[in-house]
This record gives structure tokens, sequence and C-alpha cells, in this order.
């Protein structure tokens, strides 16, 4: 099991994809999709019980999907392993997906008793295990699950979410409507986008994953997105010869700050230069020109003219558009120019 910052897979997968290839990761090593749920709910255990020793009654939300699946394996690993339980389901019309119906019924038949999502809370819970709702959601949760998300939000116990905080788009991460705030995420298999983007750093908590055996599988694909960290620095910025200036590491010409918004520009210039560039120009308006040559002096700032574009624009290696530039007059003239950008 891994956690965030750094120890996190790096490879990132689409929330649709990753439910439609989890039948296939699990064929491949000749697993059912119960196992794997199995492996879930036992790796959400360990992840909880570790982290909040101490708790005694475990509150289990469990909605009406494989994210309630899981936690009905909690739930009865909880209990098994001596921990007071209390689970509210929410019920539905449709049935249940096969292997949370599987687990339900583990759940059952190991004594555990299932309650109506409206009961009051008992008094004494000090665990929240929250399995409402899990990578497929495209609405706002509706009650109960909304006023369970509400109510788990106001209690003050801590929650560890299953795979992602019910009401967090796994995609986007959106929150249409009500959200659990989780003081711990473990999400199954691979990270999903949702979990690092949106309003994911609000609610999610603390991250950990659990690839749940299928390493070597998630290993041979390929994906579309990456998270990228301070580790991939290192081969981004190689050591510099001692032998080398400035004028070896390329040219950044900056184009933005409107009159009275200079300080987006100037901290850009000053983040490139941070970052190894060994040139950057700065055009701007002209107000903006002596206040950041006083406090960056390092920088070469000059007005932005259809003429001093057009020089920079040939120098330079690389070009930013934008920061500080605003929707005003500025942002929006188009100055002629040439040259090869």
């Amino acid at each position: 099991m891994t956690k965030n910052p750094d120890s996190i897979p790096y490879n990132i997968w689409p929330a649709e994809a990753l439910r439609l290839a989890e039948r296939e990761a699990a064929d491949s090593l000749g697993l059912t999709l119960f196992e794997l749920m199995q492996r879930a709910g036992e790796a959400a255990f360990q992840l909880a019980s570790g982290a909040y020793p101490a708790s005694a009654h475990w509150l289990i939300l469990c909605g009406h999907g494989n994210n309630g699946g899981d936690g009905y394996v909690v739930a009865r690993l909880a209990q098994a392993a001596g921990r007071r339980v209390t689970l509210l389901a929410v019920e539905s019309d449709s049935p249940l997906p096969e292997e949370a119906q599987a687990a339900r019924e583990a759940w059952l038949n190991a004594g555990g008793v299932i309650h109506a999502a409206t009961i009051p809370w008992p008094d004494d819970i000090s665990l929240i295990i929250d399995g409402l709702l899990g990578t497929g959601l495209r609405s706002p949760p509706r009650d109960p699950v909304a006023a369970l998300i509400h109510q788990a939000n106001h209690h003050p116990a801590p929650v560890v979410a299953l795979d992602i905080p019910s009401g967090l788009n796994a995609q986007t991460g959106a929150t249409p409507g009500a959200v659990v705030q989780a003081d711990h995420t473990l999400t199954f298999i691979a990270l999903k986008p949702g979990l690092l983007t949106g309003k994911a750093r609000d609610v999610v908590g603390q991250l950990h994953h659990h690839a749940l055996g299928l390493e070597r599988w998630l290993a041979g694909q390929s994906t579309p997105l990456t998270r990228f960290c301070a580790a991939h620095l290192a081969d981004w910025l190689p050591p510099r010869r001692a032998t080398s200036h400035k004028g070896d590491h390329g040219k950044l010409v900056i184009v933005g700050g409107d009159r009275g918004t200079a300080g987006a520009i100037r901290m850009c210039g000053e983040a490139a230069l941070r970052s190894g560039a060994g040139l950057v120009r700065v055009l701007t308006h002209p107000e903006n020109v002596a206040p950041i040559v006083t406090v960056r002096p390092e920088l070469m700032v000059d007005e932005l003219t259809s003429q001093t574009l057009k020089a920079a624009l040939e120098w330079a290696d690389v070009v930013a558009i934008g920061p500080g530039l605003g929707a005003a007059r500025m942002g929006t003239q188009r100055p002629a120019h040439g040259g090869k950008f």
C-alpha cells in the first residue's frame, strides 16, 4: 500500500477506461471481480485499523453498487476483528451488482445486520467508512445519500473513503453536489484523474493507493495521463557545465502584465529564471517596466510594442504569453509582427 505524495503511481487512468479494464485485469491473473473486491476490502480494513487503532465502533455507509460491496467486506473484517460495527445501506429497486450482492450475503452470513440509511446514528461512533458512491458519479448525490454525506461531514469521527470520496467526480475532480470530506482516501488498482484535479485537494485527505495485486498487469499498460512531481526534475535539469553561462541555456520571452497587473508577469519571469532559463525578456505595459526592473534586475524588461515584440520573437527560443495580460485592450489587440513564431 502506498500513499501520497511521491510514492503513489505516476500513471493515471481515465475513470471509464479503468472500469472497463478491471475484468480484463482480473482475468489476466485468474481472479474474479469478487476476489478483487475482497482484496479491496482487506486493504481498506488494514488502512483504517492502522490509522485509527483505538476506534472501537465503526459506522459503514454502503451505497447500491460495488463501492458499497467494498464496504460490506470492510464491515465483515472489522466485526471479525472485534470492532463494533453499524452498517447503513442505501436500498434501491434495482438489483445490486453480482459482486456487491455476494459481499452483502457474506456480511449477513457472518451475523452482520443491515440498517436503513435513515436510522439515527449511535452516539459512540469513532470511525466512518464511506462506501456510498464510486467512480460512476454522473450527477449530484440525492437523498438519502446526500443526507448521509452531510451527516458524515458534520460528525466528529474521522472518515476513510473507499476508492474515492462520495460525490467527487472521478474524471474531473468536480463536486456537483454534496461530497464527503475524507481524512483518508484509499483508491484501488490505479489513480483516477479526479483524485488529483478540481476540488479533490479539499476533500480527499491523505491519498493512498493499493493495486490489489495487479501491479504486473498495470505495468504492461499504457495510459494517456501521467503524474509529475519533483522526482522528475533531475531528468529535466541535468547538471550544467562549470564553464557554461546564461546564453547557453535558452532564451525566453514573456508577454503580459497590463496596467496594474505587473505581479503575475514578474513572478512568471522570476520562476523562469529559478527553473533554469538562461535569458528572460519581459514585454509588458510601460508602467510596469520600472517596478519589475527594481525588484528583479536579472530580467530584461521592455515596453510591449509591435517593434519590441517582433525583435523579441526573432531572438527567443520559447515564448510565453498571458500572465497578467487580462481581457482589456492590451489583452485583445493584435500587434503586427513577423518572425519565426
